[in-house]
């Protein structure tokens, strides 16, 4: 009786072991177009602001540059081909008026 619930067990853990650990693995690549039509808008896109991006820290890295993109009365945020971020669950991405130091 011991015996099913040990192998039970072992897959469980397992199993939620690679959960846990495989966003850290599992490259995505993520490329959209950039598809405001300015015919429909009738306004220009131009380019409000340019940015570029550097690691938190020594685990939380990402380097790359960004442009924040006006259309009419509506900002849309483009990330650029060199951007790239280390593996992580649930990334996201804050933005300050100033560059922000960690501290360890």
């Amino acid at each position: 009786m011991k015996k099913p619930i040990i192998i039970i067990s072992a897959i469980l853990i397992l199993g939620i072991s690679y959960w846990l650990i495989s966003p850290f693995f599992i490259d995505k690549r993520v490329s959209e177009e950039f598809n405001i039509s300015a015919e429909s808008e009738g306004v220009q896109p131009v380019v409000a602001l340019r940015g570029s991006f550097t690691g938190f820290d020594r685990i939380h890295t990402g380097s790359g540059n960004v442009n924040i993109i006006q259309v009419g009365d509506r900002y849309i945020v483009r990330f650029e081909e060199n951007f790239d971020v280390a593996n992580g669950p649930d990334l996201f991405v804050g933005f300050a008026k100033a560059a922000l130091t960690p501290s360890i």
